[in-house]
Formats: structure tokens, C-alpha cells, sequence
């Protein structure tokens, strides 16, 4: 699992190389989302923490939508130590938010021995170092 620095860092290059390829300036990006250029600089050297809403702000401004969104957002709360949740998650019941370490610890997962977790499409990609585990969720309506 990465560290917060490194998480960090990683979210820092990822908004920088949206910005630039969208061919704005920090200051550019300021005008668009609102958050101080100063703020965003931090952010691209991988010095702070994001907070939901400025990653929020920074997403629309960049016109982010769908699984690149959600990845940005994503990326976004790795980077903050007591909340990893993306925005909506925070209002769901916590039987949803259990649901996964739950399912993955009755398969014989060791929730300890995960190094990563991608979301890929429509299902979870958990590693343990030397196994991979893809995590899928089938809904059905009751009859």
C-alpha cells in the first residue's frame, strides 16, 4: 500500500499533467476553481493533503467526468490521513462501507496484506504482493 507521501506525490503529478494538458497556468486554474494558485502548487509538490471540496472545485474546473473523475477524486483521498472517503461516501450507512473488507475477509483475505487497491471499470482490483483478487458485485432485485 503506498505511503501518504507517496500518494501525495502521485496526485501532485497527476493534477499537473491535467493541467498542463489542458494548457493552463496555476493561475489559470485559480480563476477556474477558485483555489489559490499557491494552494495548487502545494498540491503539485505533493506538501499537502487535499480536502474533498478542493478536489472537488479542481475537478469541475478541469471538467473531469466519469471514471476519470472518480479516479482523480479517489486519488485525492489517498492523500488525507484520518479521511479517505470521497465526498458521498461519508452520508452512506456503514453496512455499505463494511460490506467490502467484509466480503474480502470471508474469501481469506488478509486485509493486512493488502498493498493496493485499483478500481478498474465495474469491479475491485485488490493485491496482497503475490496474489490478485478482482472483487465484483452482482445486484439482482428481490421477487
Amino acid at each position: 500500500m503506498n505511503t501518504i507521501d507517496q500518494c501525495r506525490t502521485d496526485f501532485g503529478r497527476t493534477l499537473k499533467g491535467l493541467r498542463t494538458q489542458q494548457n493552463l497556468s496555476q493561475r489559470q486554474l485559480q480563476d477556474l476553481s477558485g483555489v489559490v494558485c499557491t494552494l495548487i502548487s502545494a498540491h503539485e509538490h505533493g506538501e499537502r493533503a487535499i480536502g474533498s471540496g478542493v478536489a472537488t472545485k479542481l475537478a469541475d474546473a478541469l471538467g473531469l467526468d466519469g471514471e476519470e473523475r472518480e479516479r482523480f477524486l479517489f486519488a485525492a483521498a489517498a492523500t488525507r490521513r484520518k479521511d479517505r472517503l470521497v465526498g458521498y461516501s461519508r452520508t452512506l450507512a456503514p453496512e455499505l462501507l463494511n460490506f467490502v473488507p467484509m466480503v474480502l475477509a470471508g474469501a481469506g483475505v488478509n486485509l493486512g496484506n493488502i498493498d493496493a487497491c485499483e478500481v478498474r471499470g465495474d469491479f475491485l482490483l485488490v493485491n496482497t504482493g503475490g496474489k490478485e483478487y478482482r472483487c465484483t458485485l452482482q445486484i439482482t432485485p428481490m421477487t
